[in-house]
């Protein structure tokens, strides 16, 4: 409970084990959370990202291609 305490830890969070020397090391997890995105949601950037034959020659033109 005190180790807890000090590092800030609530029951259930996430922790990293790793082996050290001949020790157990824990420290706490970081997590980022992930946001998952529907069928609409990916079409969405799909024809975001779609770009003209003009916009197309003009990116290989800048990036000497």
């Amino acid at each position: 409970m005190e180790v807890r305490r000090a590092l800030g830890l609530k029951p259930g969070d996430p922790l990293v084990v790793r082996i050290e020397e001949g020790r157990i090391v824990l420290e706490p997890a970081v997590v980022l959370p992930v946001e998952i995105y529907t069928e609409k949601r990916i079409q969405e950037f799909a024809e975001n990202a779609r770009v003209s034959q003009e916009e197309l020659d003009a990116f290989r033109q800048a990036w000497g291609l």
